[in-house]
């Protein structure tokens, strides 16, 4: 080994020896979060969450005694790295055992509220004005019910006590004057349908059933229901009863020709095989 090398060496274990006993020189010091702390911080500390716990009027004991014995908790815990005097645990210690004491001998008090009545849960209730609000606003009973979170049941029994009911938010009218009030419309819109007729008479100020609107249509205009119905493309279905639920179960069948006796219905072997029926 050189002179140089050797130099180099002993100057590279020297300031580590160096390092070294810098490091044993320094206190340790504690950790809280991301920094370090100071003794003066903590006690800081330890005064702010007394004070706001004790500032909670009324007082809550639970909090208190949880304040107190996590501030414990965290002094012990760094008494070995810094100096906090033996009668502040001491003090603390104390008040965490006093608070802990009231705990014990405060029972627990609750609140009851006590109504004399007839058997059964007490009744909800139900303003008159906002459930004549609600008819008038064309809500569902149903609808009533889910917005005021009751039952249906309940809704009924507050209309039928109120005097009211659905029924009796409808327009009273008969069918002639129904027939002329759409017949105008009709005037006005050749093409409107069904739920546009219901708007216009909403709009005058008239309430009537879907049911009767229809069945007005059908005697004022036709020929511009079937109209309407052939340019929708809807389709008239075909119905027919059988003996019972599942007593007729389509697989992949031309059911439409059991009028004219015959019934096709296609095989695992995609064969055609055509079956006269003998019944008729």
């Amino acid at each position: 080994m050189t002179k140089a090398h050797r130099i180099r060496k002993q100057r590279t274990h020297g300031s580590l020896a160096t390092r070294r006993s810098r490091l044993e020189l320094q206190e340790p010091r504690p950790w809280l979060g991301e920094r370090f702390i100071t003794p003066p911080e903590l006690l800081e500390r330890l005064r702010s969450r007394v004070q706001q716990a004790l500032s909670r009027q009324p007082v809550d004991l639970d909090f208190l005694e949880f304040v107190c014995n996590n501030e414990l908790i965290l002094i012990q815990s760094f008494a070995d790295q810094i100096h906090i005097g033996t009668d502040i645990l001491q003090q603390l210690n104390h008040l965490l055992e006093l608070v802990q004491a009231a705990v014990e001998n405060n029972p627990a008090v609750s609140h009851l509220d006590t109504a004399v009545g007839l058997r059964g849960g007490p009744r909800l209730i139900i303003q008159r004005d906002q459930l004549h609000y609600l008819l008038q606003a064309q809500f569902s009973v149903p609808c009533i019910a889910q917005l005021l979170g009751v039952s249906q049941r309940n809704i009924f029994r507050r209309t039928e006590e109120y005097g009211l009911s659905v029924t009796g938010c409808y327009s009273i009218m008969t069918d002639s004057e129904l027939d002329n009030m759409v017949r105008a419309i009709k005037t006005q819109v050749p093409n409107a349908g069904y739920r546009n007729v219901k708007g216009q008479l909403m709009a005058m100020g008239n309430r009537v059933q879907w049911e009767r609107i229809k069945a007005s249509m059908h005697r004022v205009d036709a020929a511009g229901v079937l109209s309407r119905l052939a340019q929708l493309g809807c389709i008239v279905r075909r119905s027919y009863s059988v003996r019972g639920p599942l007593a007729l179960v389509h697989v992949d069948t031309n059911h439409k020709l059991i009028r004219y006796v015959f019934m096709y219905f296609k095989l695992t072997l995609s064969l055609l095989r055509c079956y006269v029926n003998q019944w008729f």
